[in-house]
């Protein structure tokens, strides 16, 4: 650690998390209003609005946050070589699996694409790129490895209660409005469930694209 580095104060944990949550709020803003506006104003099919809709989410996220490649955790200088073949293999493993949903179903490319590859990088580097990293700037130097992998799984966790107009919006409305809150839960849990794995990976290796590939192969089997 340079002398730059330990002059820098501490930033306020308090003010931190909130600045981050307000971010997901904005971000799950963003995205309902395209959704919204794509589909039902211009009427799109969920499979080309889907990947429309997270993109520009994506673009909104940037020019709030304007992370760099360190906020990002990309910046890959000093990787060994061992965990550029471990990234290697995730990575094949993951296009294996998708060759493999072409080949049962071409049709549900644009699923793919949007499941599987849009998803994960956009939710990891808000998640495990820029909320991991300020977090873990803000707490207890101690205990920050742990208390970040805590807090950003949770939120990931309660991020997917963001997600119920699309659930209202795709599936049997009333019948639906009776199951949500039940819905609701098990997508916490399996929310927190999955960035809790890919935040066990983020924090071992320190590095960002492991987690995408944890995401992604998660994506893959329980769409």
């Amino acid at each position: 650690m340079n002398t730059a580095e330990i002059a820098q104060p501490k930033p306020n944990l308090w003010k931190t998390l909130l600045r981050f949550i307000l971010l997901l709020l904005l971000a799950q803003g963003v995205r309902a209003l395209f959704t919204w506006l794509l589909q039902g104003v211009i009427g799109l099919d969920n499979d080309i609005s889907s990947p429309l809709v997270f993109t520009g989410m994506a673009i909104i996220i940037w020019l709030v946050a304007r992370p760099t490649w360190q906020d990002l955790a990309l910046d890959m200088h000093g990787t060994s070589r061992g965990t550029w073949w471990l990234y290697g293999i995730m990575a094949l493993i993951v296009l294996m699996l998708l060759a493999a949903n072409f080949m049962l179903d071409s049709s549900l490319w644009l699923q793919n694409l949007y499941g599987v590859i849009i998803v994960p990088i956009v939710e990891e580097a808000l998640f495990r790129g820029i909320g991991w990293g300020r977090l873990r700037k803000a707490l207890p130097q101690k205990w920050n490895g742990l208390l970040t992998w805590v807090l950003i799984s949770v939120l990931f966790g309660l991020w997917h209660l963001g997600y119920a107009d699309v659930i209202l919006w795709y599936t049997d409305q009333p019948v639906t409005l009776s199951l949500l809150p039940n819905v609701m839960i098990w997508k916490v849990l399996v929310g927190g469930f999955i960035g809790g794995a890919a935040g066990l990976v983020r924090w071992k290796f320190d590095k960002l694209p492991g987690a995408v590939f944890v995401h992604a192969m998660f994506n893959i089997f329980g769409r």
